[in-house]
């Protein structure tokens, strides 16, 4: 779905700016232009009245999605700004499903679930959070 390349598109361009550009607009990026992303995908979700982008079972793009939103709440969390999920129920649901999927346990519980969302050139490159927790005391995890 072009909703969630244009959401990634956007955060590669405050991500790989340079830190002064990083520094200025990082916040602002996650308080504000994340929103306008969410709320297109949540209405998508809402409107369509199913649990993932296309039907009530995970695709490809679904997972593509997770990784950005779970990206996004890990890097807001690290700022210390507000979860960008909060207030998208729809979405929420989404990331919520798709994280307590039995067959997707054994990623999540892996060491590659836990490496860096970016290149350690970008403005923010870390997997773990307070958040999230450690990969040893995760196993399935509903937040």
């Amino acid at each position: 779905m072009s909703c969630v390349r244009e959401l990634r598109n956007d955060a590669m361009r405050v991500l790989y700016a340079p830190n002064e550009v990083y520094l200025a607009g990082h916040r602002g990026f996650l308080e504000h232009t994340v929103c306008t992303h969410y709320g297109k995908l949540n209405v998508w979700l809402e409107k369509h009245g199913t649990l993932y982008l296309t039907c009530n079972a995970p695709a490809s793009a679904d997972f593509e999605l997770w990784e950005m939103l779970d990206m996004h709440e890990l890097w807001a969390n690290h700022h210390m700004c507000k979860r960008p999920l909060e207030g998208f129920e729809a979405l929420t649901a989404l990331y919520e499903n798709l994280r307590g999927l039995p067959q997707l346990q054994p990623y999540f519980c892996s060491k590659a679930f836990d490496m860096p969302y970016n290149n350690k050139m970008a403005g923010w490159s870390a997997s773990e959070s307070t958040w999230r927790g450690a990969a040893s005391d995760r196993a399935t995890v509903k937040h």
